[in-house]
């Protein structure tokens, strides 16, 4: 069977501030987008079927993904730009180059969820036209979600991100967009019955819905779907419990160090003296880690340098970060940040209330009772600075020592 699978890689990431372009993260050395492929390919061709890609990315990304697509190559894929608005424009931009005669699979790049709703989604394709894929969630996440009709084993509509306080106790079924159509063609006149503006996606779907078979699928495991900075912390936590045997690829180790649990350790990486790593851990390509320092449940990228006694825990550290005396929990620091000796991340409220950040001008609770700084790509912390929980430093920031940072710094703040 062949099976066109589009890619949407082109949202503005604008709720994922101060972080940049989460379809780019880096996770084990490979940006998301690319690991997506692979892994995509790789599952689909296991059940005998012949996948071909189109990877759907903006304007101001798509240069990048263009350049990672050759340092990473993936057979049987094209990359297109969005040239409309919204998600029915990137996928319109995609039928453009699609198969319109055969079936079709819409994934978001950015929604990391596990192989088996795939294999679930694929049985319930017999007999169905349509397949939609959701998850059970216990509390709000902004998004979609599917309202079922009164037998429960069929899709009535889909309810686009419904303000929370409106959504009953009942409507729990978080959406993935990981979408199967068996008729490329009709999605793309649903998209265009409207011929003064394209319709949107939800609402293209919710129109075949009335007069297609339709089935749906859950996910019971873990997933991540990168809406918020802090949900890189959600998606490094699924990759690390992938890690199934321990990997080390140097021997630059002193003997007195520890490696505990399951860890994968890259080539040219130094670990001092009295230095442990408790796993599941990533440590990048020649990265140091320096005598009598701690690494647990984090992931550090290539050529970060982590100074003697720093301390890092359920972190996710991007490539050349250094750090100097540091602890670091429950916190994301993009590439090239780095920390003065004695600053340190604060995780945790006193009164163990889930920690709120700031999401423009509204406090959101990220239903995570530890969570430290989001700092975004080349900020430069100064020694001795205090980072309170939640907060988020923009990019190329300032911060000079021995501040105490409470609120959500912005280059207009520097000080």
């Amino acid at each position: 069977m062949n099976l066109t699978v589009i890619i949407l890689a082109g949202g503005q990431s604008r709720r994922f501030w101060p972080l940049e372009e989460k379809n780019l993260f880096d996770f084990f050395g490979i940006p998301l987008i690319i690991y997506q492929l692979k892994r995509y390919s790789f599952f689909l061709k296991q059940k005998s079927i012949r996948p071909s890609f189109i990877v759907v990315a903006n304007e101001s990304n798509y240069g990048t993904i263009k350049n990672k697509l050759k340092d990473f190559p993936v057979k049987e894929h094209s990359l297109v730009m969005q040239k409309l608005p919204d998600q029915s424009g990137a996928i319109l931009s995609a039928l453009e180059e699609a198969d319109l005669t055969g079936p079709l699979l819409v994934v978001n790049g950015n929604d990391i969820i596990t192989e088996k709703v795939l294999y679930d989604l694929l049985k319930k394709t017999e007999g169905n036209d349509i397949v939609l894929s959701a998850a059970k969630v216990e509390s709000y996440i902004p998004g979609g979600y599917l309202v079922l009709g009164q037998s429960k084993d069929k899709v009535e509509r889909i309810w686009e991100k419904p303000p929370a306080e409106e959504v009953p106790r009942h409507i729990d079924l978080f959406r993935f967009v990981l979408d199967y159509f068996k008729d490329a063609e009709g999605l793309k006149t649903a998209l265009t019955r409207n011929p003064d503006e394209v319709v949107g996606y939800e609402d293209a779907i919710n129109s075949m819905l009335k007069d297609n078979r339709a089935g749906y699928v859950l996910n019971f495991d873990k997933f991540a779907s990168l809406k918020y900075p802090w949900h890189i912390l959600e998606a490094m936590e699924i990759f690390l419990n992938n890690i199934k045997d321990s990997v080390v690829k140097t021997e630059d180790i002193d003997p007195s160090a520890r490696i505990v649990g399951k860890v994968y350790i890259e080539e040219g990486v130094k670990i001092g003296s009295f230095a442990k790593i408790s796993g599941p851990c990533y440590i990048g390509r020649n990265t140091v880690i320096g005598d009598h320092v701690l690494v647990r449940d984090s992931h550090i990228a290539s050529d970060c340098i982590v100074g003697a006694h720093s301390e890092v825990a359920r972190s996710y550290l991007g490539h050349k970060v250094l750090l100097h005396r540091n602890y670091v929990g429950d916190s994301v620091l993009d590439r090239e940040c780095s920390l003065g000796a004695n600053t340190v991340t604060a995780n945790w409220r006193f009164d163990q209330e889930p920690v709120k950040s700031m999401v423009g001008q509204t406090p959101t609770d990220t239903k995570r009772t530890k969570l430290g700084a989001i700092i975004g790509r080349q900020a430069r912390i100064g020694v001795g600075v205090n980072i309170m929980p939640g907060v988020k430093i923009e990019k190329k920031s300032l911060v000079m020592p021995g501040t105490t940072v409470y609120k959500d710094l912005t280059n207009h703040d520097r000080k």
